[in-house]
């Protein structure tokens, strides 16, 4: 898995210089990017070292995607590496992941704060991304909330920002993520756990 990551990494210098001009021509619109910060805390220190992180009680769980390369439509791949959940407690609230490489992610930007992001988090060689989702498993309905999820799959660090406006969430957490034992048959067990808290 981590042999493909560097692979498909060896695209992605190239596709910064590309993707630069490509999110000055298509969003001019965006005028003044230290305003936009402003008017929302979280974005403003989404990549500033320094900043605030969260000590609220956080747990994510990396999964190696088994359907990696497979189609799902004519000239169609999954290019997910990992999939993965990101749960906070409390409040209970759980978050779905697919970590892509950079270049994928942020093909998969749809409004202006996520555009906004890919600007200050910028895509890096050796890192994986991915949006986040809200998972409500009694409706099963996944929405779509403002953050993301980075990976360094060097360090294994997690890095990950939630500006979640329904459910008053908002904060930024930095967790050293672990590999995990393999799990015994007929068990679920991610590959990497990051998480800020005692889980037994």
């Amino acid at each position: 898995m981590l042999n493909a990551i560097h692979e498909s990494n060896q695209n992605i210098n190239l596709y910064n210089n590309n993707r630069k001009d490509s999110i000055s021509d298509n969003h001019n619109h965006i005028n003044n990017d230290e305003q936009a910060r402003s008017d929302n805390p979280a974005l403003a220190h989404d990549h500033d070292p320094d900043a605030a992180l969260s000590n609220d009680p956080i747990a994510v769980r990396l999964y190696e995607s088994k359907v990696y390369g497979t189609t799902y439509g004519r000239g169609l791949y999954r290019q997910a590496f990992y999939n993965g959940t990101v749960d906070l407690e409390p409040p209970r609230v759980k978050y779905l992941v697919d970590l892509y490489t950079g270049e994928d992610w942020a093909n998969q930007a749809r409004s202006d704060e996520q555009m906004l992001i890919i600007r200050g988090v910028g895509v890096e060689p050796g890192y994986l991304y991915s949006w986040l989702r809200r998972f409500d498993a009694a409706r099963g309905v996944k929405t779509p909330v403002l953050g993301f999820c980075r990976f360094d799959t060097g360090t294994l660090e997690v890095r990950v920002l939630i500006v979640d406006d329904e459910k008053a969430i908002q904060g930024i957490w930095c967790l050293p993520g672990k590999p995990c034992r393999m799990a015994r048959p007929g068990q679920k067990s991610p590959q990497i756990l990051a998480t800020n808290y005692d889980l037994s």
